[in-house]
């Protein structure tokens, strides 16, 4: 993706659902998910955590575990 000469991204409207699907897998990331997970290792190619080029599909084993990572994040309560 392009940037300006301060390293902004230059956002393209006609990029959106690349835009969107990265933005998704990254947030995948942040969430706990990896490349080189169980789950992911045997999807199909078209998956949102694979390397290269994200694709739009997650197993339920993936959702599974994304909810279980973020359950593990949430504070502690008493």
């Amino acid at each position: 993706m392009p940037m300006d000469a301060n390293g902004n991204l230059l956002f393209d409207k006609r990029d959106s659902k690349q835009f969107a699907k990265t933005g998704t897998h990254e947030d995948l990331h942040t969430a706990g998910q990896k490349h080189d997970s169980k789950a992911t290792l045997a999807s199909p190619p078209d998956n949102l955590m694979r390397v290269g080029g994200p694709g739009t599909k997650m197993t339920p084993e993936q959702r599974t575990e994304s909810i279980k990572l973020i359950e593990q994040q949430q504070p502690k309560t008493r």
